[in-house]
Order: structure tokens, then C-alpha cells, then sequence
């Protein structure tokens, strides 16, 4: 759906994202976990090619381009090169895998074929939407927390070892249950924004 409402619903996601922590009392920025590995060097893994895949059946390929294209952008802002996603989609369906299938041993042979360092595999792991509590009615209209959970990690091209870990689960307010995708680009947003920046 691309409608004011979308942005509207986009602006309380942004919104609701940066003052989640208020409601514990908080007023810190969402931050996502990550952990860095001693064998990551920026200067070594500096091409890199993204790929989402999700654990949720239902999720369309719109929702999971998003979630690329967040991580896509945020690694572009720290001086990374970033592999054609349309390269790595074609080396995949020449291996005849599915998205189910992709393993970090699959990627790993995947950006070797495309010339990259490393390879960060995206994963959805929860999309969900549940009545907002406390019940929040405006004009007569319902809303639900949209819920997503995403992980990542960058896998080394040449040795398959993991460089970089990161999970990141928030929620934005949303008009219906069947808008739960509205949660993945903030989301990612957030945990995109944990990956190392390079010097």
C-alpha cells in the first residue's frame, strides 16, 4: 500500500521506535545487540553482499527487500561496497537453492563467485501483531503493536567464519493486524545501525 496512511503509519513507526524506551521510563535510542568478532577488519571485509531470508512463513519479497535495502544502505554510509543484489540472486538460483536452504557454507561460496569479502545474511524471525495495550482509540480507530525480530550476521567469504552478530526486536503502532510488515524496515533500521563502521 502506498498511501499517506503508509507514511503516517512510517512516521508513528519512527516515532515509536525512538521513544520505546520511554515507557519503561527510559530515553535512550534503541540500540541493537551485537558482538564483534577479534578477526573482523574492516579493511579486509570491505565488499560485501546482502541477502534476507525469513523463518516466518507469509512474508512477502517486498518485506524482505526492505530489510535489504536498510542493511544495504546503512553499510553504503560506512564506506562498504556493497555486491549487486541481483548478482547474488543469480548465483543462488545457478545453485538451485531455495531461501530455506541458504546456509552461511552456501554464501560463503556464493560471494566468492561475486568477489566479496563477506556475505551478512539477514533473518526475520518473528512478525507479529497483537492488540495494543493499553487499548489506544483515536477517531474510532483500533490499533495493534506490530512486532518484529530480526538477526544478522556477516560470514566470511574465504573461511565461512562468523565476523559479526547482531539481534535487534522492537514494535511500532499500526491500524490492523494485517499491516504486522510495517515493523521490518524500522526494525532492521535499528539493528543496521550496530554494524562497524570502517576507519
Amino acid at each position: 500500500m502506498r498511501s499517506s496512511s503508509q507514511a503516517l503509519l512510517f512516521g508513528w513507526a519512527a516515532l515509536l521506535l525512538a521513544t520505546s524506551a520511554c515507557a519503561t521510563g527510559s530515553h535512550e535510542v534503541p540500540r541493537p545487540t551485537t558482538t564483534v568478532s577479534p578477526a573482523f577488519d574492516a579493511r579486509v571485509y570491505r565488499r560485501v553482499a546482502v541477502y534476507a531470508k525469513s523463518n516466518v512463513r507469509g512474508i512477502s519479497e517486498g518485506g524482505l527487500r526492505q530489510v535489504e535495502d536498510q542493511f544495504m544502505q546503512a553499510l553504503l554510509s560506512r564506506g562498504y561496497i556493497i555486491a549487486a543484489r541481483s548478482d547474488l540472486d543469480e548465483v543462488l538460483r545457478e545453485q538451485g537453492l531455495q531461501r530455506s536452504e541458504i546456509t552461511e557454507q552456501v554464501l560463503a561460496r556464493a560471494g566468492r563467485a561475486l568477489n566479496a569479502t563477506a556475505v551478512l545474511l539477514v533473518t526475520v524471525n518473528q512478525v507479529s501483531a497483537e492488540r495494543y495495550r493499553p487499548a489506544i482509540r483515536l477517531e474510532g480507530q483500533s490499533y495493534y503493536l506490530a512486532t518484529a525480530a530480526i538477526s544478522a550476521r556477516l560470514v566470511s567469504a574465504e573461511l565461512a567464519e562468523v565476523l559479526w552478530v547482531g539481534s535487534y526486536t522492537g514494535s511500532v503502532r499500526v491500524g490492523s493486524r494485517r499491516e504486522d510488515e510495517v515493523a521490518l524496515a524500522p526494525v532492521a533500521a535499528v539493528l543496521a545501525s550496530g554494524f562497524p563502521r570502517r576507519q
